[in-house]
């Protein structure tokens, strides 16, 4: 199909209103590109732009009936990819690092039990629980969100996909590609 002669977007969504489920396919194609880049440019994160972009289509697809094909499908797109680039920056804030529960209070506790560690034990789990807190530090905000809901508040994988309004297959990866980083830098520092 030469450029002249491709169907237009209001044509496009008209075809999609009438059940061509290819029709709404063509239109993604034609606007990925700039809806990501419109995305990316709110929230400055690889992963949280294409979580935005694929949110927004969801969001046009959803609402393509209410659309108005007298206006121009693109700027009624990319206004959808702006405000829900907004509402993941309002739900996804930077978590500071004290936000992590501190293993050392734990340390301090055991210190009064009748199994004690050594002095050494103690250095050396402190020493793991910095390293863990360093590591976590350096993952996107997104992800230590996950951790922190998972591990400090014991929020199931569901529940946080409720809450952060994201595809619960999505929670789990980003939750199993993170223990995964952290595995692999606790177990090899180099890489780091």
């Amino acid at each position: 199909m030469s450029v002249a002669h491709a169907p237009s977007d209001a044509a496009l969504i008209e075809a999609h209103r009438r059940g061509d489920a290819g029709a709404f396919r063509v239109l993604v194609d034609r606007h990925m590109t700039a809806t990501y880049r419109c995305a990316y440019a709110v929230v400055h994160d690889t992963a949280a732009a294409e979580d935005v972009t694929q949110e927004t289509f969801v969001k046009a697809w959803r609402h393509c009936a209410a659309f108005d094909t007298r206006r121009p499908f693109r700027a009624w797109l990319l206004q959808i990819a702006r405000n829900t680039a907004i509402d993941w920056i309002r739900t996804h804030r930077e978590i500071p690092l004290a936000a992590f529960p501190e293993s050392t209070h734990l340390l301090d506790a055991s210190i009064h039990s009748r199994d004690t560690p050594a002095p050494l034990t103690i250095l050396e789990q402190r020493e793991a629980a910095q390293e863990v807190r360093n590591i976590v530090h350096r993952l996107t905000a997104g992800v230590r969100r996950i951790l922190e809901l998972h591990y400090r508040h014991g929020h199931t994988f569901r529940e946080i996909a409720t809450a952060l309004r994201k595809p619960l297959h999505t929670v789990k990866s980003q939750h199993r590609r993170a223990i995964a980083q952290l595995r692999t830098k606790m177990t090899n520092p180099s890489t780091t």
